[in-house]
């Protein structure tokens, strides 16, 4: 009997643990409620809000694709029907091919798993062009959707026989752009895509411009310091548009 009046049985610490279990309750809550507004508080402090970026001035469209045959790849673009530089709100389409990079530059050379063979890049005035652009007409017969059976079998012998996978779409909102000084000549789009080029699919396009990209991983809220820390070292070091110099941007993601 000792025994049982120093250790209650195991229903009688079940019977006290439901009397405290409001209390307990009531205390938690109202832990909750004091601490939660000095979160929110700091959560503020640490990150920044959407309206301390710097504001989009272009939007960026971009695909990323993973090929195996490379001429034919360029054959299909250089071939393709669009109407894409006759819509508002489009300013300039490129195809990036990715290339060896100089020694200096880390990691610049092709090879990684994640890494693209090339890059089609359009830049829009705003997204709302865009956007109209890409529920239109002029999307759908770029992509086959409304050429008829022709269309979709090219299509699909491109995914077939020219990409590994699928492509790999990616948006951005461009901001910070400088462009050089003298605009480039404009190149004549008869009917919204460029007839000058002529690609025989054996041999690759010989390149008209250079590109170089850089990617930077930046922490969930910090992404305002990190645009105030570069337009602080652009503005300290920056002269003027090197000579060659057709764009440059910083592109922020966007979906």
């Amino acid at each position: 009997f000792r025994s049982m009046t120093r250790h209650p049985p195991l229903f009688c610490r079940t019977r006290a643990l439901r009397r405290m279990l409001p209390a307990l309750l009531v205390m938690v809550a109202t832990s909750f409620f004091l601490i939660s507004p000095a979160l929110s508080k700091l959560r503020s402090a640490v990150s920044p809000v959407a309206s301390n970026l710097a504001p989009a001035e272009r939007f960026i469209a971009t695909n990323r694709f993973r090929v195996r045959n490379a001429a034919g790849f360029e054959k299909r673009w250089a071939e393709r029907k669009s109407r894409l530089g006759t819509l508002d709100g489009f300013r300039y389409f490129t195809l990036l091919r990715r290339i060896d990079g100089p020694a200096f530059f880390k990691d610049s050379r092709p090879g990684k798993d994640d890494a693209p063979d090339y890059i089609s890049c359009t830049l829009w005035e705003s997204e709302d062009e865009y956007t109209a652009w890409r529920k239109g007409d002029a999307f759908k017969e770029a992509h086959g959707g409304s050429g008829g059976i022709a269309a979709f079998a090219s299509m699909l012998k491109t995914a077939i026989f020219l990409l590994k996978g699928k492509p790999s779409p990616a948006l951005y909102e461009a901001t910070a752009v400088c462009t050089a000084a003298t605009p480039s000549p404009t190149v004549d789009a008869e009917g919204g895509w460029r007839q000058d080029i002529r690609a025989d699919g054996q041999s690759l396009l010989e390149p008209e411009s250079f590109a170089v990209v850089n990617r930077w991983p930046v922490r969930e809220g910090r992404e305002a310091d990190f645009e105030a820390k570069m337009e602080a070292s652009r503005t300290n070091r920056d002269t003027g548009p090197p000579p060659g110099l057709k764009v440059r941007t910083l592109m922020r993601r966007a979906g």
